[in-house]
């Protein structure tokens, strides 16, 4: 069956789901937890005007995704802190009180950009925390798998995992409609959607494949089969090809000398009889 997300059956995206905790490093746990654990039961927890972001939860937002998604940007992370912390507050407050009272994930992520260092993909990011089951975060990977089929809006001819994106409103707004089409279709949350694309775009999986086992070339050049949800590891598999063949050539001189060994008994007996 096919990967592609709007063709994936519920039991393989649930199987990709559960390989998710594999393919985050353990350092990064504690942001792992802070960002889908933490930072949502917190919010959860604030009503009326207490419901918005501190300086401290919002900077430290980008690095919940800056190690495992795209690439990180070390000046992001200064102009994110540069806010006042008034106007994070403010510009929060305002994004979670709209979306609170009528949900929509492209108006909202894109409400919270006024701020310094904000664009789309941390305005996703920041309502995301506070709606995890209905806004998708504007990640690489998940992009990348949603919008597969999806026309290209610039002008990269690259497509697949190597697709080009470009952070627009634009497109954050087409792939929030495509992921809300997989979570109504498959009765899951945008959170899953993300972690499953993030597992599929690590793995660089072939979405027009039936899900099965993958032929991938080696830094060798050489053709390995690997399992889904399965890493081969290189260095185990020259292990195995290279202990083959010095069994195969041990094989053959044993052989040979076995071979020789025999002649001369036989040379030697022949000798006897005739004397």
């Amino acid at each position: 069956m096919s990967l592609k997300a709007t063709e994936i059956s519920s039991k393989t995206f649930n199987d990709l789901l559960s390989s998710y905790p594999n393919h985050v490093p353990s350092k990064l746990h504690d942001l792992e937890a802070f960002r889908n654990t933490e930072l949502p039961t917190t919010l959860n927890s604030r009503t009326g005007k207490d419901l918005y972001l501190r300086k401290p939860e919002l900077t430290r937002l980008p690095l919940t995704i800056g190690s495992k998604h795209g690439t990180f940007r070390p000046t992001l992370l200064s102009l994110v802190s540069s806010n006042d912390d008034s106007a994070i507050e403010s510009a929060t407050a305002s994004a979670y009180a709209a979306h609170t009272a009528s949900p929509d994930a492209y108006k909202h992520s894109n409400a919270v950009t006024s701020l310094r260092g904000v664009g789309i993909a941390t305005g996703s990011l920041v309502l995301s925390v506070l709606d995890p089951e209905g806004v998708p975060f504007f990640g690489d990977e998940v992009f990348r798998w949603v919008m597969w089929d999806e026309p290209h809006t610039g002008p990269s001819s690259q497509s697949g995992w190597a697709r080009k994106i470009g952070y627009t409103a634009k497109e954050y707004k087409r792939f929030a409609e495509m992921v809300k089409d997989v979570v109504e279709r498959l009765g899951v949350g945008a959170g899953d959607v993300e972690r499953v694309g993030y597992v599929l775009g690590k793995e660089k999986r072939d979405l027009a494949g039936d899900g099965g086992d993958v032929e991938r070339e080696t830094e060798e050049g050489e053709k390995e089969t690997v399992k889904k949800g399965v890493k081969r590891k290189v260095g185990e598999e020259k292990a195995s090809q290279s202990e083959v063949p010095k069994n195969k050539k041990k094989t053959k001189v044993e052989s040979g000398k076995s071979q020789a060994v025999e002649t001369t008994r036989s040379t030697r007996s022949s000798s006897r009889r005739k004397t």
